[in-house]
C-alpha cells in the first residue's frame, strides 16, 4: 500500500521569523510546526483507515503507522529495520465486526465454506482439498506473488471457479512470525456463506464431507442456533519413510497411504496406522471424545458435554456472523493461536457437537522453514506468545463463563488398549535374527546421564524426551556426551502441554517403543545403570536360544540401589562418584558385602522385584538362564527384554506421575502369557536420588490425585479380568 499526502496551496505551510527573533523561539516554532504536520497526516490515515474497514479492506494500522514514521516504506524489505518490540495486548476483539449480523435463518439458508491459510511451501497440498471439497473455498495464502500466478498454479492442480483467493504480502513478516491467525481472518471475512469450517492445510478430507455436512440434520441443528459450533474429529496418519527413501517418493507412499474412506480409517485406528491427531499432546483434542465418534453414523451430530482440558483446539464448522470472535491476530507463528479461539467461544455460551462420518487427517510431513525458524531455541516469538496467551487468559476471565463445563474425572472414559498397533505380528524370530534396542524415558534434567548409558549400550537405542527444546539441541548435547546420534531415535513430548505431577510416562515410553526397528528391546528407566556387560549378555548364544523358541518369552535382568543418597545438587553428586558405582557382578557383589549395594527397593516394595531369584542369581554364571517359576507378588515389575511386536500389550497411558505405571504393563504381561527367565552376570543398578527427592515423589500427589490413580488402576485390573486368561507362570504357593 502506499501512502500519497498533498500539501494545501501547491506546497508546505511556511512562517517567516522576524529579523532579531531569538533561537529559542525560532527552536519552538519549529517543533510545532512538525507536530502539526504528523497530526495532518495522521488524521487523514485514521480516515481513509475507517472507510477501508467499511469495506472490510483495512487490516494493519501498525503498518500504515511506520509509514508515517519512514520505517516501513513500500519497496523497504530489509527485516533488520523491523527491530521494534510490539506490545502485549491487554484487550481483544470481542466480535467480528466485519461480518454479517447474526439474524435468524433457515435451513435452506445453511451453506459452508472451507476456509484454508497457507504459504507457499504448502500450496500444493490445496489439489487434494479441491478434489475433496465441492462447495465453496476461501484460501489465504502468504505471498509475495501476484494473485494471477498463484490462480494459475491453483487452475493447474484442478481447482475450480470455486475458490476465493486472498493474498498477504510475505516480505513484511518474520519468518518465525508466520500470521497464521491474521491468514484465518482474511479467509473468513473473503467467504460468502452462512457458515465456514476452518482447517489447516496439512489435514486432508475424504471426498464426500460437504455432503456428510449439508445432511439436512445438520442444517437444521446450525439453523437453530448462531451459536451452535460442530466439531470434525482430527487423526493422524502414523507413517514414516525409509531413510533411502527420495522426499517425492516420500510422499508419494503417504498419499497413498492416507485413509479414503471411513472404513479405511477405522481399520487404520484398528491396526495402529492411524491414531488421534498429537498422541504426544492428548489435551488439545480427546474432548472430542473418539471412541463415541467411531460408533456414530453418518452425519449424526452428538453433543460435546464437557471438556477434558482448557488446551482444546478442535477444528470446527461455525455461524459465519459478527458473535463470532475472531481468531486473536497478536498470535503469531506457531502454539496457542488456535486454542484461544476455542476458549473464546466457549466461554461465551458456544454449544459443540461430534458429526458423524466427518473427519480430517493429518499428512505426516517435515517442517517448513518458517516452523525451522520457530523451533529454534531462545526464539523471542515463542516467548511472547507464551505472554500474550497469559493475558488472553486474563481478559477473557473478566467476562462471564458461560462455556460447557470441565468433565469430572470418569473412570468409564479410561481406556485400556491390549496390543500394541502398528507392531510386526509375534512370529518366532531365528536366534540370528535377534538385535535389541535399549528403551527408556526422561526429561531433559536428566539427559546427563545418557553418558553412563552410551558409554556401555553399542547398539541402537530409543528415547522418548520430555522437553520444550528443538532435536537439534538434543542432539548436540547427546553429542558432548559422548553418544553416537545416528544410532538414537528420539521422540518428544512437549513438558508446557502437562501440570508437573503429570508426568506423562507411559506415552514417553510408548512413543520411544514406536521408533524400535530391531527384533527385540530392552527397557529401562534413565536412572538405572546399565553393567558392563549386558548387551553382551543378552546377545549371547543362551539368551538368543531362548528367546528365538517363543515370541512371548522375556529375560529379566536384575535391579539394584546403592545406598547412598546425595545430599547436594543431584547432578553434581553422582559425578564425582561415578567410579563407585558397580559396572561388573564382582564388583556389585563387594558392594554388597560391605552394605553400600542391596535389592533396588527391598524395603519399601519387597514384592517390587522379590519374583526375580537373586538367591540363584548370586550363584549363575555369566550368560547363563535360569526359569522365574513363579511370582511371590502380584506387584512385580522387573527391567526385561522382549520381543517388539503386535500382541506385546503398550503401556498404558491413562497411568501418568508415579504410581503403578510399570506395574501394569507386567501384569498385562503376565496375563497375555508371558514367560519370564533371568540372565546371569548382567545387572542394573539404581544410584543414586536425593533424600529429598525421594519424599517428593512419594508425597507429591494429593489426597485426590492419589484417589484417581487408585481408581485407575483398580479398573485397569478389572479390565485385565475381561481379557481371556492365558497365565502361564503361576503364583508361588504360600508355604
Amino acid at each position: 500500500m502506499y501512502l500519497r499526502s498533498t500539501m494545501r496551496n501547491g506546497g508546505p505551510r511556511t512562517q517567516t521569523i522576524p529579523p532579531g527573533g531569538d533561537l529559542a523561539r525560532l527552536i519552538k516554532i519549529s517543533i510545532l510546526l512538525s507536530v502539526s504536520v504528523y497530526l495532518v497526516i495522521s488524521a487523514k490515515i485514521w480516515v481513509t483507515l475507517i472507510d477501508l474497514d467499511r469495506n472490510g479492506v483495512g487490516r494493519r494500522l501498525a503498518t500504515l503507522t511506520n509509514m508515517i514514521r519512514g520505517c516501513d516504506q513500500p519497496g523497504n524489505n530489509d527485516k533488520s529495520k523491523r527491530t521494534e518490540v510490539r506490545p502485549i495486548p491487554r484487550t481483544f476483539e470481542e466480535k467480528s465486526h466485519n461480518l454479517p449480523q447474526c439474524t435468524p435463518m433457515t435451513t435452506s439458508d445453511v451453506d459452508i465454506t472451507l476456509t484454508v491459510q497457507l504459504d507457499e511451501e504448502r500450496l500444493w497440498v490445496m489439489k487434494h482439498h479441491c478434489l475433496a471439497w465441492k462447495r465453496q473455498i476461501s484460501l489465504a495464502v502468504l505471498s509475495d506473488r501476484m494473485k494471477s500466478s498463484i490462480s494459475n498454479d491453483l487452475k493447474s492442480m484442478g481447482c475450480r471457479g470455486n475458490i476465493i483467493l486472498s493474498t498477504l504480502e510475505a516480505s513484511k513478516y518474520k519468518r518465525d512470525e508466520y500470521p497464521v491467525n491474521l491468514l484465518r481472518n482474511i479467509a473468513i471475512q473473503a467467504s460468502t456463506t452462512s457458515h465456514i469450517v476452518f482447517v489447516d492445510a496439512d489435514f486432508f478430507m475424504p471426498k464426500g464431507t460437504d455432503e456428510v455436512l449439508m445432511a439436512r440434520t445438520i442444517k437444521e441443528k446450525l439453523a437453530r442456533d448462531a451459536k451452535q459450533a460442530l466439531v470434525l474429529p482430527a487423526f493422524q496418519l502414523n507413517y514414516k519413510c525409509s531413510d533411502t527413501t527420495s522426499a517425492d517418493q516420500c510422499r508419494s507412499q503417504k498419499l497413498e497411504a492416507m485413509p479414503q474412506n471411513i472404513i479405511d480409517l477405522h481399520r487404520g485406528l484398528d491396526d495402529g496406522s492411524v491414531s488421534m491427531f498429537d498422541p504426544k499432546n492428548p489435551h488439545g483434542h480427546d474432548s472430542t471424545g473418539y471412541n463415541k465418534w467411531r460408533k456414530q453414523s453418518a452425519s449424526s451430530v452428538e453433543d460435546i458435554s464437557c471438556i477434558n482440558s482448557e488446551r482444546y483446539e478442535p477444528y470446527l464448522v461455525v455461524r459465519r456472523c459478527e458473535d463470532m470472535p475472531p481468531f486473536p491476530e497478536a498470535f503469531a507463528g506457531y502454539g496457542w493461536n488456535k486454542i484461544a479461539l476455542f476458549l473464546h467461544l466457549n466461554r461465551i455460551a458456544y454449544k459443540f457437537a461430534r458429526v458423524g462420518g466427518a473427519y480430517l487427517v493429518h499428512f505426516p510431513h517435515g517442517h517448513s522453514a518458517a516452523r525451522k525458524s520457530w523451533d529454534k531455541d531462545n526464539n523471542d516469538s515463542k516467548t511472547r506468545n507464551r505472554k500474550i496467551f497469559k493475558s488472553f487468559k486474563m481478559w477473557l476471565s473478566t467476562q462471564p463463563d458461560q462455556g460447557v463445563p470441565r468433565c469430572p474425572f470418569d473412570i468409564k472414559f479410561q481406556n485400556y488398549i491390549a496390543d500394541t498397533y502398528g507392531a510386526p505380528t509375534c512370529t518366532p524370530v531365528p536366534a540370528d535374527s535377534i538385535s535389541y534396542t535399549m528403551v527408556t524415558q526422561l526429561s531433559t534434567n536428566r539427559m546427563w546421564l545418557m553418558e553412563r548409558q552410551c558409554s556401555v549400550w553399542k547398539g541402537p537405542m530409543s528415547l522418548g524426551i520430555f522437553t520444550d527444546r528443538n532435536m537439534t539441541s538434543l542432539q548436540d548435547e547427546l553429542e558432548k556426551l559422548g553418544c553416537d546420534v545416528d544410532r538414537i531415535a528420539i521422540e518428544r513430548v512437549r513438558r508446557d502441554a502437562y501440570k508437573s505431577e503429570d508426568y506423562p510416562v507411559n506415552i514417553l515410553r510408548n512413543l520411544a517403543l514406536s521408533n524400535v526397528k530391531t527384533s527385540h528391546f530392552f527397557y529401562t528407566d534413565i536412572d538405572f545403570m546399565l553393567s558392563r556387560d549386558v548387551e553382551s549378555s543378552l546377545s549371547s548364544p543362551e539368551a538368543l536360544a531362548i528367546l528365538s523358541k517363543d515370541p512371548k518369552q522375556t529375560i529379566v535382568v536384575p535391579a539394584f540401589m546403592a545406598n547412598a543418597h546425595c545430599s547436594d545438587d543431584y547432578k553434581d553428586c553422582i559425578r564425582p562418584k561415578a567410579s563407585e558405582i558397580p559396572s561388573t557382578k564382582p564388583e556389585l557383589l563387594r558392594g554388597m558385602l560391605k552394605g553400600d549395594v542391596k535389592v533396588f527397593d527391598v524395603e519399601t516394595n519387597p514384592g517390587g522385584h522379590g519374583s526375580t531369584r537373586y538367591d540363584v542369581w548370586m550363584e549363575q554364571g555369566p550368560n547363563t538362564i535360569a526359569t522365574i517359576p513363579c511370582l511371590s507378588s502380584d506387584r512385580y515389575e522387573p527391567y526385561v527384554a522382549a520381543q517388539y511386536c503386535h500382541e506385546m500389550p503398550p503401556f498404558q497411558e491413562s497411568f501418568q506421575g508415579y504410581s503403578s505405571d510399570k506395574l501394569q504393563w507386567i501384569m498385562h504381561l503376565h496375563r497375555r502369557g508371558y514367560k519370564l527367565s533371568q540372565i546371569g552376570g548382567a545387572f542394573v543398578i539404581h544410584y543414586p536420588h536425593k533424600l529429598d527427592e525421594w519424599k517428593k515423589k512419594k508425597t507429591l500427589m494429593s489426597d485426590v490425585r492419589q484417589e484417581r490413580f487408585e481408581t485407575i488402576f483398580g479398573s485397569f485390573k478389572s479390565f485385565l479380568k475381561g481379557l481371556p486368561n492365558e497365565e502361564s507362570v503361576p503364583f508361588c504357593s504360600v508355604s
